[in-house]
């Protein structure tokens, strides 16, 4: 009984642990996942609780997608890593069956988990930032290589979760004395997935802006906070569109390729080939013709420090 007892504050530290790990450090993570999955297994009846969230709709889901990789390992030829991957997401399968079964947190300890959250990921972005002016030693070949703990794109998303804590949480308790502190958080948070070049954080997040200024919206008593809201929201939708269209369909210049010269043959006598349903270009030059794949490796270990059929600067 005394096991019991000291089960939800054992999980409640795991749960400020896992947040704090998600932007910083994986081996937290898995320790976290561990504290947390003991503090289930000594909460009580295991079989109860396996019946209990196996008859949750998001439980249900949730491990759903766990299988569904299961299932692929039908298809796959690399073991190895399919196994790997598995391994990786296996808190799909473990992690709704503890949160579903395990006594909710009281809204105070649901809010400081957030807040661990929030300064871990703000945390994360300034040693980024570190990284992008030079002030942490590290090899950047591209600007998402700044994010030093995570993958950038994982990054990103826990970007858009601390950002929708930080709203969520100005809606809370902590509105009247903590705004002049979120919002210029949230500000930096946008900043910083502009500077780490993430198209996938900021789509979401602006789906993710787009649905709760819906969702408040329809929440208004006000008719006219509603027709405005929905018209903003409409314009900004059309806006995006039409300037998606004029980036990346209308403006792009499809290549003539009746002016390139395309050749039969190499000075060495090899046969040329040519793709010219594609439209890449690189320094004005289209990208994929004149290729002569049996001559290319030579000719590229003459030019570059970097072996054809080796690594680049990002293995």
């Amino acid at each position: 009984m005394v096991v019991k007892q000291y089960s939800f504050t054992l999980y409640y530290i795991g749960l400020l642990l896992l947040a704090a790990g998600l932007p910083l450090w994986m081996l937290l993570m898995s320790i976290s996942q561990i504290i947390i999955l003991v503090s289930w297994l000594i909460s009580g009846t295991l079989v109860n609780n396996f019946k209990k969230a196996f008859t949750h709709p998001v439980v249900l889901t949730l491990t759903g997608v766990f299988f569904l990789h299961v299932v692929g390992l039908i298809y796959t030829e690399d073991f190895d890593y399919a196994l790997r991957d598995l391994r990786i997401k296996l808190p799909f399968l473990l992690l709704p069956v503890v949160f579903s079964t395990m006594p909710p947190l009281s809204s105070q300890q649901f809010n400081n988990v957030l807040r661990v959250l929030i300064i871990a990921t703000i945390t994360s972005t300034l040693c980024s930032m570190a990284v992008f002016f030079g002030l942490i030693k590290k090899e950047i070949v591209n600007v998402r290589d700044i994010s030093i703990f995570i993958s950038h794109i994982r990054l990103a998303l826990i970007i858009c979760v601390a950002i929708v804590a930080m709203i969520y949480l100005l809606y809370q308790n902590d509105g009247r004395k903590m705004i002049y502190i979120y919002i210029p958080f949230i500000a930096w948070l946008v900043m910083f997935l502009v500077i780490l070049e993430s198209l996938t954080g900021i789509a979401i997040l602006s789906v993710l802006l787009i649905a709760s200024c819906f969702y408040l919206a329809w929440k208004s008593k006000s008719r006219l906070i509603r027709i405005l809201t929905v018209t903003c929201l409409a314009s900004t939708i059309f806006a995006g569109i039409t300037l998606y269209r004029y980036l990346f369909i209308e403006s792009v210049i499809k290549i003539n390729y009746a002016d390139v010269e395309l050749k039969k043959f190499t000075a060495s006598g090899n046969p040329y080939v040519h793709f010219t349903n594609k439209q890449d270009l690189e320094n004005g030059n289209p990208v994929w013709v004149n290729i002569c794949e049996s001559e290319l490796d030579s000719a590229w270990n003459i030019r570059s420090k970097l072996d054809y059929h080796g690594k680049d600067l990002r293995n």
